[in-house]
């Protein structure tokens, strides 16, 4: 038996998060943690920030798998949450998760698509579930452990 399940925007912990393969959550948080208060130059920002994207915690990803492999259903299902955000968004909530008042700027670079935005009515309808973690909740802890990383590739430079 075969199951789809298209995980939108999935990112937590462990995710690639420098190396120029890592996605906007990975990105920015990086960026921020990089950065120092407002003295330092600002961060940078790819397009305009107006993309929208729908982000789902790998716990919530995992919690979507579990349940999609324990039903019948075998079309494909969209794994994430309703609400998408902007980018601009985004930067806003990784920044005040850091507690760094911090700049950025927007410049240009790949933004993909205008709005990826996850349509859960099958979700909710045949699995009678929808993820939990939101976005704020999920990004103290992937903004953490982002910047524990850095913190520790700061070390072995010094």
């Amino acid at each position: 038996d075969v199951r789809i399940g298209r995980i939108f925007n999935c990112y937590g912990r462990h995710m690639t998060w420098t190396g120029g393969r890592e996605k906007a959550v990975a990105a920015i948080c990086r960026k921020v943690a990089q950065a120092t208060h407002m003295k330092g130059p600002p961060i940078e920002v790819w397009g305009g920030g107006d993309q929208r994207r729908s982000f789902l915690y790998v716990d919530d990803a995992i919690e979507g798998i579990r349940r999609l492999m324990k039903s019948s259903f075998t079309s494909p299902i969209n794994i994430g949450p309703a609400k998408s955000y902007s980018i601009s968004e985004l930067v806003q909530i990784v920044a005040q998760t850091s507690g760094k008042h911090i700049t950025f700027k927007y410049v240009d670079g790949p933004v993909g698509v205008p709005s990826i935005c996850c349509d859960t009515t099958l979700l909710k309808l045949i699995l009678n579930w929808e993820p939990q973690v939101t976005l704020e909740e999920g990004l103290k802890v992937a903004y953490s452990w982002v910047e524990q990383r850095v913190i520790d590739s700061r070390a072995k430079v010094a």
